[in-house]
């Protein structure tokens, strides 16, 4: 028997692998095989991976790992699973150690380290700084999004384990509600601050917050956010990540368009979970179609993993009536459903929302049953009901759940049925600790390792200067004749006043560039308006003509405004799609003229002093380009769109009586006026947008141009001082090694993040 050893790091690309406690042979068949697959998630290919292993070595395996807690679950697992595949005694279980370190942690100490060591400079740039924090921030957004009475106020107070959120029957959620969990405020009482529209705290110090004040705030137009900390019992707060749960309007809740991007924006995120709530009965409603098809469009757009952050909720499960329907075909309709709208293998938890909120108040606020004798009727039929084995939710959404979380909830089931606690085994069977387990998944698994990602490309410009360093000590080691001229050329008088004119020119031509669109942009907007004309066009005509009754006006006019609603959602994201790569486009080719003039204003020179000033002045164009669209993508804005026009009525007299009627020509033509003048509107915001931006982003430029220009001037005294006498040059490149020492053990700290020693 041998011993193969997995040694996996789900925040990085790597993945070691040891046969009997040796790393595998370089350029071995097996280690080409790890290469080739070391950015696939280890169980993604395991097995196959095994199965050549035992044709090779023609004996039995003992599988060891070390991991996180989560994928050691897996890992338990995937072995079974393999083994039970290929028969007894060919695969065994060996040592599984769950001795992963928090990554965001570890980074921040390095961090620290850096804004004291020789590049601190770059580690106090405040955009340096700013960019680490975003990505190293510690909140984990959970946006909740429904058509209306879908009970996602209930669901996100069964998740809180407190009745906080105004259910749908009391008020419309129009105020968008920010919840974060802070572990450090147990047994205390959530408290909130509330935000006026220009984003200013209204409440100068945190108020206690209750059910009756939300709904009192969601009914202000003043009040259109309200962010709230608290303890959630039922979520354990680490060092890594702090939930933040949001409630958005839903697509006919909105009071302004603010708060519609804001849920589309939810929609977007990339780090972001997406909690869709859906009903048996509004799961196909037209209420969902306009947000829907807009989350239909990211997931489609999405890599697999970005897929796992929508997750989609059927609730109400237990409302279904079973003689009519099985809770089992309901639940495949649903997923029917996504699957038809280009979702594959949709995540859907059935869920009943309102049995685990009364479940979970009796556990942490026994206080709200007190002379509520109806829901404490209702809380035991809850248990009752949950505690047959034909409610356990899992069994229907088993298929699709990773075999982590299938472990560990099989894991707590059998453990509640052998300790006979049958109101924990009611929650459990009621679907809302799967959907927990579900966020905590992709929170381990996907979230945090791209935020780690994220932190280590922010680290760049370290490395650009140490290239500098390593360029300016190559110059200072060679013969001590050869530093002196150099110095003298670098530090002639006509010379470095040439050099500074030749890149004075260059920032003024940058400086006073004019933005022209692209051909890319111009193609794009043309298209766009022709697909807007026809599909308005389309809209308009399935309006019909004639007067028809109110009733059947308002009929066509719910339609319309749903086919509308979808139109609008579409130019809004192929304007911002084409805006992101607007910025690219043009300020790529701004940095890509930097640079050719640079190379040729260098040309003459003699190679030493071309690659020492080559490597001091060349701007990253990636830098720039990402902070710039990171940057655009949270100022766009478009403009409003407003939905009155279907109420638009003409009366008709008649003989003997008077009979209200719409002209749905008259309609008709309103709609396409207003319609048209708003896509005109639309890209000329869109217009103005990407001017502003290459204005904003030809300063960031110039600025960085300047700096640069400085740092060579205090490079050419550098090198100056360093010529004078041979000990000068030795404590100069003595510096210089030292920085370099230096950047290598950063390198290798942040490699630990990434692979384990």
């Amino acid at each position: 028997m041998k011993e193969l050893t997995i040694i996996y790091n789900s925040f990085g690309p790597l993945t070691e692998v040891r046969m009997e406690g040796q790393p595998l042979k370089v350029h071995s068949a097996e280690q080409v095989f790890v290469e080739a697959h070391c950015q696939d998630p280890v169980f993604s290919w395991l097995g196959e991976f095994v199965k050549d292993i035992l044709k090779k070595y023609r004996t039995a395996l003992r599988l060891s790992f070390s991991g996180t807690a989560d994928d050691c679950e897996s890992f338990k697992s995937l072995v079974q699973d393999i083994s039970s595949h290929l028969g007894d005694g060919e695969v065994m279980l060996g040592d599984v150690k769950a001795e992963m370190p928090d990554p965001l942690t570890t980074l921040d100490s390095i961090y620290k380290k850096g804004k004291e060591g020789p590049f601190k400079e770059i580690f106090n740039d405040d955009q340096v700084l700013q960019a680490y924090k975003d990505a190293t921030s510690r909140e984990f957004e959970v946006s909740f999004i429904a058509a209306m009475s879908s009970g996602k106020s209930t669901l996100m107070n069964a998740l809180l384990g407190h009745n906080l959120m105004p259910s749908a029957a009391e008020a419309c959620t129009a105020t968008i509600v920010r919840i974060t969990d802070t572990d450090s405020m147990k047994g205390q009482p959530f408290m909130a601050v509330r935000y006026d529209r220009t984003g200013k705290p209204i409440d100068a110090n945190p108020i206690e917050v209750t059910k009756e004040k939300l709904t009192d705030w969601n009914k202000d137009k003043n009040i259109p956010l309200v962010k709230i900390k608290g303890d959630v019992p039922t979520i354990a707060e680490t060092s890594s990540a702090q939930y933040v749960f949001q409630d958005t309007p839903g697509p006919n809740n909105a009071r302004d368009d603010s708060h519609e991007e804001m849920t589309k924006k939810a929609i977007s995120e990339r780090l972001s979970m997406v909690v869709y709530v859906m009903t048996p009965n509004t799961f196909q409603g037209k209420d969902n179609d306009g947000i829907f098809k807009h989350v239909c469009r990211e997931i489609k757009k999405a890599s697999e993993n970005a897929r796992n952050r929508f997750i989609f909720v059927l609730n109400k499960i237990d409302e279904v009536k079973t003689k009519e329907e099985s809770v089992d075909s309901l639940y495949k309709k649903a997923c029917e459903y996504l699957e038809s709208n280009g979702i594959v293998r949709p995540v859907v938890i059935p869920v009943c929302a309102r049995g685990a909120l009364l479940m979970r108040l009796d556990r942490y606020d026994k206080a709200y049953f007190d002379g509520n004798d109806d829901d404490l009727d209702e809380l035991a039929t809850f248990r009752s009901k949950f505690s047959r084995p034909a409610w356990n939710m899992y069994s229907l959404c088993k298929d699709v759940l990773s075999s982590s979380v299938q472990v560990r909830y099989e894991k707590m089931l059998a453990e509640a049925s052998l300790r006979s606690e049958k109101d924990e085994l009611a929650l459990l069977q009621t679907g809302i600790p799967l959907l927990e387990m579900i966020l905590q998944e992709y929170l381990y698994r996907y979230a945090l390792p791209t935020k780690v990602g994220d932190a280590l490309t922010c680290f760049g410009r370290v490395f650009d200067e140490a290239n500098k360093d390593a360029v300016l000590k190559e110059l200072l080691s060679g013969e001590q004749e050869k530093v002196r001229a150099f110095a003298k050329a670098l530090n002639d008088g006509e010379a470095t006043k040439e050099r500074l004119e030749k890149g004075q020119q260059i920032i003024e031509k940058i400086r006073s560039a004019r933005y022209e669109p692209s051909q890319f942009s111009v193609k794009e907007l043309m298209a766009l308006s022709t697909h807007y004309e026809s599909e308005l066009d389309a809209v308009v005509r399935r309006l019909g003509r004639g007067k028809i009754s109110p009733s059947s006006a308002n009929q066509k006019g719910d339609e319309a405004r749903a086919d509308l609603d979808e139109l609008v959602a579409d130019m809004k994201d192929k304007l911002t799609e084409v805006l992101s790569q607007e910025q690219e486009t043009k300020i790529g080719a701004l940095v890509s003229e930097y640079n050719k003039a640079l190379a040729d204003s260098l040309g003459s020179m003699d190679v030493p002093l071309r690659k020492l000033q080559t490597s001091i002045l060349t701007i990253n164009a990636e830098d720039i380009v990402s902070t710039a669209k990171r940057e655009a993508k949270g100022r766009i804005k478009h403009v409003r769109y407003e939905r009155h026009w279907y109420t638009l009525w003409c009366y008709r007299h008649e003989e003997v009586s008077y009979e209200d009627v719409v002209d749905m020509e008259d309609m008709a033509r309103s709609v396409r006026d207003e319609m048209v003048a708003y896509g005109r509107k639309s890209v000329e915001a869109f217009k103005k947008n990407v001017e502003q931006s290459f204005v904003d982003n030809q300063k960031k430029i110039v600025n960085r141009m300047e700096e640069l220009q400085v740092r060579l001037f205090e490079t050419a005294k550098k090198i100056e001082g360093a010529a004078r006498s041979h000990e000068c040059c030795i404590r100069e490149c003595k510096a210089l090694q030292e920085n370099l020492d230096w950047c290598d053990s950063f390198r290798q700290e942040l490699s630990g993040i990434l692979k384990r020693s």
